[in-house]
């Protein structure tokens, strides 16, 4: 089972005269490509835009064709306008993001994923998408959430008997059952519901074909988790509409629904665990791995992939996690393993569909998962221990930090919602920002 590489990426404008606009945006484009879109005093530029749609394509795994690029185009321009608002809007009220606190976040990120952030610098870079790309992303997103926090964070006042309440509905649901879930939704409104099925029909194929399902939330879905790469809070049964919930409860864990037609619009779920009647939660498991690196790419001719596999069967044979660092060594493959345990809630959505191949409720120990294929290779994992851990009871002080946490993204939304009406948006198919979405 082939699958490609993937990232840990991350998922308010002053009005000003067009006259100045325009001079501005014309100084620049004389300097620079052709001008896709205007945002204020911000100039997006033609090959900026191509080097974040190399960045979407690379980091979600997608293939890189014509049409997948048209597809994604205008998501990522969206998300390019909304990340301008949001640096004017954190500009405005002296909210500054540090070289620092972007270095810190791309170390993260790299860490995230098992490198340095070298290593993930020059992966990108072969990739025809340069450190200002990403660099550019995370500050948007640093800058975002300390403009949230400075902006609104005073606003929110919660009562004690509204702790009270949710804390009394919370102990009541621990013995239900609990869905960790991951979604995309598309909305469907009036004469948008046909274009809304098209996009969710497309973004169902990327996910067949491997395509990170986190990275597809951040450029596709309508929710609230879109910048959170969709994911959800915990979920517990009675929350979700019946058609939704009848679903989780028939679906492997590790599987993707397809899209469930609400009169919302449509919505594409991943079941990334499912505990029931107060069971150990294996989204909080501590897992212990070996991984190892069969060399191999996705243009092997006919008989580099056949030995590819031969080696992948090798593999298989193996019984411990010793056993196959013994073969990676003698066969002069990289391997590594995890120096301490890591959450099974810390693995990608892939990874974990891996561990969980075949429907089997938990990952098995000592046994070979389905190879992933990767920019460096096939990677062959191995889970050398499992252990589940007691389940934590949220206290009230957690109860009130996740109310605050939902109202403050809702102050947010509203906020960008505004700005994006007032603002001076002018993209290549007409002035306005649905124009540009």
């Amino acid at each position: 089972m082939y699958m490609r590489n993937f990232f840990k990426l991350l998922s308010l404008a002053t009005i000003i005269t067009i006259g100045c606009i325009s001079t501005f945006a014309n100084t620049i484009a004389n300097k620079n490509s052709t001008i896709a879109v205007v945002v204020n005093k911000h100039v997006i530029t033609e090959r900026d835009v191509k080097q974040r749609i190399n960045f979407a394509l690379f980091s979600t795994g997608m293939e890189d064709t014509k049409n997948n690029r048209e597809m994604i185009r205008k998501q990522v321009i969206g998300n390019m306008i909304d990340e301008k608002l949001y640096l004017d809007a954190a500009k405005k009220i002296k909210v500054e993001v540090s070289k620092k606190e972007i270095d810190t976040a791309l170390e993260n990120m790299a860490k995230n994923n098992g490198m340095t952030k070298a290593k993930m610098v020059e992966l990108f870079a072969n990739n025809n998408v340069p450190i200002k790309v990403i660099e550019t992303s995370a500050k948007a997103s640093i800058a975002r959430q300390k403009f949230i926090e400075k902006r609104f964070g005073f606003l929110v006042q919660i009562p004690d008997d509204e702790i009270e309440r949710e804390h009394k509905a919370y102990k009541a649901k621990l013995n239900k059952t609990r869905f960790d879930l991951m979604e995309i939704f598309i909305a469907a409104r009036g004469s948008n519901a046909n274009n809304a099925k098209k996009r969710a029909d497309y973004v169902c194929e990327q996910l067949k074909q491997g395509t990170r399902f986190d990275a597809l939330a951040r450029q596709f879905s309508d929710a609230q988790t879109a910048k959170n790469g969709g994911n959800m809070e915990t979920v517990y049964s009675g929350d979700l509409h019946p058609k939704i919930e009848k679903a989780l409860m028939q679906m492997p864990v590790g599987d993707v629904c397809m899209p469930i037609r609400t009169h919302a619009g449509f919505h594409i779920y991943l079941l990334r665990g499912r505990t029931l009647n107060g069971k150990p939660d294996l989204m909080k498991a501590d897992i212990k791995f070996v991984q190892a690196v069969i060399p191999a790419s996705q243009h092997m001719n006919d008989n580099e992939a056949s030995q590819a596999m031969e080696k992948v069967e090798q593999f298989k044979r193996c019984k411990s996690c010793s056993e196959l660092k013994e073969l990676a060594a003698k066969q002069g493959c990289q391997y590594a393993e995890s120096p301490d345990a890591m959450k099974f809630g810390q693995f990608s959505p892939q990874i974990r569909s891996l561990m969980l191949y075949g429907g089997v409720s938990e990952p098995p120990v000592n046994k070979c998962l389905e190879p992933a294929m990767t920019p460096e290779g096939l990677i062959i994992t191995m889970v050398c221990s499992l252990k589940h851990n007691k389940e934590r009871v949220l206290t009230k002080n957690d109860i009130a930090l996740n109310i605050q946490y939902r109202r403050l993204n809702d102050y947010a939304e509203r906020k960008l919602q505004r700005d994006r009406s007032t603002a001076y948006i002018r993209c290549e198919a007409g002035e306005g920002y649905e124009n540009c979405r």
